[in-house]
């Protein structure tokens, strides 16, 4: 894992009349913050700190965000695990 450095504006494969195959399994994890135990592998992104994004995220066991909000939403597929927020807990699909 490899750690991050504050986000600069970016555009990955966010042009949405383009299909496009991310093969997450050979790309690195990006460490999002070695106290939070949280890395991501960026799929789409759109913006800086602030930004349309997709991710493939990895969580250490009893680890996660810390609270923030999104203006666009936020969505979550649970691979392996239970992802526990505010408004509930949900297991891996």
């Amino acid at each position: 894992m490899s750690s991050a450095a504050p986000l600069q504006w970016m555009e990955l494969r966010a042009d949405k009349s383009k299909t496009e195959l991310v093969r997450t399994s050979e790309t690195d994890w990006l460490v999002t913050s070695q106290s939070s135990g949280t890395a991501r592998k960026p799929i789409e992104r759109l913006g800086g700190d602030l930004a349309r994004a997709t991710s493939h995220v990895k969580f250490e066991p009893n680890k996660g965000f810390p609270r923030h909000t999104h203006t666009g939403g936020e969505e979550f597929l649970v691979l392996k695990g239970t992802w526990i927020d505010d408004y509930g807990s949900f297991p891996k699909y």
